[in-house]
């Protein structure tokens, strides 16, 4: 479906813990611009569900970790992961600035980014949405209300599948999913529709 779709799990109460505090999505980013089709929904959502509060969004990036030798030491490249994690970090610093100074500024979210090394990218995502891991940001949040994120975002050998990975955490994680898939050429934006399921596993998204 073109639309996007927020997959809740029966008796969840998350989202009712938001009446003594605003929302807080992540979006996992791959630095595709398929993948950045999440950003616009989410913000709208954490808008909508946070008012009169001002709501948060997280962002994400999965970075592959060092080689491995075959002796399963890992390799040392300083000046590679270095320049990985400078990426990295430009990388997210750009897409904050939308929300800063760009096309969704209006909604007023606070944006904070973190990123991770990890070989296992639905994984490393869902204990960062679940348990708080890896968010230098701030050491206080346990972790986020909801994941969102595009189907797919492949546009190169190093990208994510995003489409196998939003899978895995559909039929993995306890918090609610909002799932995003890019519009075709043409399309209209279309407002979000919201299903609840009991099992993640079987929704058409």
């Amino acid at each position: 479906s073109p639309v996007p779709v927020l997959v809740l799990r029966q008796g969840d109460t998350t989202l009712h813990a938001l009446v003594t505090r605003p929302m807080r999505i992540m979006v996992p980013l791959d630095g595709s611009k398929l993948a950045e089709t999440a950003l616009e929904p989410a913000a709208q959502l954490c808008a909508a569900l946070s008012a009169p509060t001002q709501g948060e969004l997280h962002l994400a990036r999965i970075l592959s970790p060092p080689e491995v030798q075959e002796n399963n030491q890992p390799v040392v490249i300083t000046d590679t992961s270095s320049q990985v994690i400078a990426d990295a970090r430009a990388y997210l610093s750009s897409v904050e600035q939308r929300f800063q100074r760009g096309d969704l500024a209006h909604l007023n979210l606070q944006v904070t980014a973190s990123f991770a090394f990890g070989t296992d990218v639905a994984e490393v995502l869902i204990e960062m949405a679940e348990d708080g891991e890896y968010l230098e940001d701030n050491e206080e949040v346990d972790g986020c209300d909801v994941i969102a994120m595009s189907t797919h975002g492949r546009s190169g050998p190093e990208r994510w599948t995003m489409g196998s990975v939003s899978e895995r955490i559909l039929g993995a994680t306890r918090l609610p999913l909002l799932i995003v898939r890019p519009e075709k050429p043409g399309t209209k934006h279309q407002k979000l529709s919201a299903i609840a399921s009991s099992e993640a596993i079987g929704v058409k998204v």
